[in-house]
């Protein structure tokens, strides 16, 4: 309808206002929907950086209960990764 009064010409406000109105609905419709996947995909960053954070802790806490079982048993503390494979592997 909207296309046909423009071709003629002519407009009526409230057509134009209405097409304007359907517009911003939709525009506001699709800001929505990237939002909410932003947000998904920000929620599962935060879950991996989570899991990462834990897997962390908990390897540093072996390191620690390993390094104090070699202090304990007066065994030569490990100076780096390869030390530490030949140690513990």
């Amino acid at each position: 309808m909207l296309q046909t009064n423009v071709e003629s010409g002519y407009t009526e406000k409230a057509t134009v206002e209405e097409a304007k109105r359907e517009l911003e609905a939709r525009y506001r419709l699709e800001l929505n929907r990237k939002l909410d996947e932003v947000n998904a995909y920000l929620e599962e960053q935060a879950r991996t950086r989570q899991k990462l954070d834990l897997s962390r802790d908990e390897q540093d806490a072996k390191i620690r209960h390993d390094k104090k079982r070699l202090e304990v048993s007066g065994g030569k503390i490990p100076q780096n990764s390869l030390e530490v494979e030949e140690t513990f592997c």
